[in-house]
């Protein structure tokens, strides 16, 4: 009645034409078609593409499927916390896994639906032992790569250490050529420390790749020189770990235009506490920190939990605010701390 004849697809609006011009069709209250449809979807008897058009069923039941979402990632180990749920996969399902593609259910079974691992790849495969679902494709899913530097003043200049985790091969130059075809790294990189050197590195591992350009300053002296008009990046893990420093960050974050990465914010303590986690791909601004902060002391019930806050390397937007955001929170740093591009 609400569908053209012999037609399991249709646009909403003119199902909407066809209920309001349609003497056969039952009244419904104001809504009432959307509530129609909403409990139409809700039992699959309906599916909307997203498009504006609806179609009905009967339809297939879907191949099973497995989703992969990271809980967490370590960057100084490379290891990544998963959570692995099977869909469409019956009220008994069984999901295999292997390190390639080939997995099938000759390979082996997940006995925990979280998992640790530094593997680069990883292959998941779901199957309804009742045969309710045909099974689908497998699910991959790839590991991230952290390629890191560490410049130690030597003499005059500075021996460069590249690291990847939790595996693989970098190659570099400084050149500004494709890394990729750059030299093989073997060990720690000699600067003379007289010009501004950027090094362009290149990390893989079984497929999986990234690229990091990484300025190196010249010497002054003791330190570095840094133009305080420009962008720059503490590259100093921070830890804070009372509620008085935390906010006195934030405050002068906020005035400085700083943001953070790699941020943990722990709120309460014992084990009455919230914990979150933000990843070195995200940048969070101070007042991020705050609202998760409010969160999780009103998810505690206490106004005045402590609140503890880590982060591996802040941006701010002019070097010259520095100083000023470190001494804030009474930490120090050395010029190889600072970053600009």
């Amino acid at each position: 009645m609400l569908w053209p004849a012999s037609e399991r697809r249709a646009r909403w609006a003119d199902v909407q034409d066809r209920a309001a011009s349609n003497v056969r069709w039952l009244w419904l209250p104001r809504g009432g078609l959307d509530e129609l449809k909403k409990l139409a979807l809700q039992r699959g008897d309906w599916r909307d593409s997203g498009t504006g058009w609806i179609e009905k069923g009967p339809f297939e039941k879907e191949k099973t499927s497995v989703n992969v979402d990271v809980l967490n990632y370590d960057e100084k180990t490379g290891e990544a916390t998963l959570f692995i749920s099977p869909k469409n996969a019956g009220s008994n399902p069984v999901i295999y896994w292997a390190n390639s593609s080939d997995v099938s259910e000759a390979s082996t079974v997940l006995d925990d639906t979280t998992v640790r691992t530094t593997d680069m790849k990883r292959f998941f495969l779901a199957v309804d032992p009742d045969g309710n679902h045909q099974t689908g494709s497998a699910t991959e899913w790839l590991n991230s790569l952290n390629l890191t530097h560490e410049p130690k003043p030597v003499g005059g200049g500075y021996e460069v250490e590249l690291t990847v985790k939790p595996s693989g091969t970098i190659r570099w130059n400084i050149d500004g050529t494709n890394p990729a075809e750059g030299a093989e790294y073997d060990g720690p990189i000699k600067l003379d420390g007289k010009t501004d050197i950027t090094i362009y590195a290149h990390a893989e591992a079984e497929g999986v790749v990234t690229r990091k350009e990484f300025r190196v300053n010249r010497r002054d002296g003791a330190g570095q020189m840094i133009d305080g008009e420009k962008p720059a990046t503490i590259r100093k893990p921070i830890s804070l770990g009372t509620t008085e420093k935390v906010f006195a960050a934030v405050t002068k974050a906020k005035e400085a235009g700083i943001t953070f990465r790699s941020v943990v914010v722990i709120v309460g303590s014992g084990g009455n506490n919230v914990s979150t986690s933000f990843s070195g791909d995200v940048p969070v601004k101070p007042g991020a920190i705050e609202e998760v902060a409010k969160f999780a002391r009103a998810q505690l019930g206490n106004d005045l939990a402590e609140v503890k806050v880590q982060w591996k390397s802040a941006s701010v937007e002019r070097a010259a605010e520095i100083d000023a955001f470190m001494g804030a929170i009474e930490e120090v740093y050395a010029g190889t701390d600072i970053e600009q591009a």
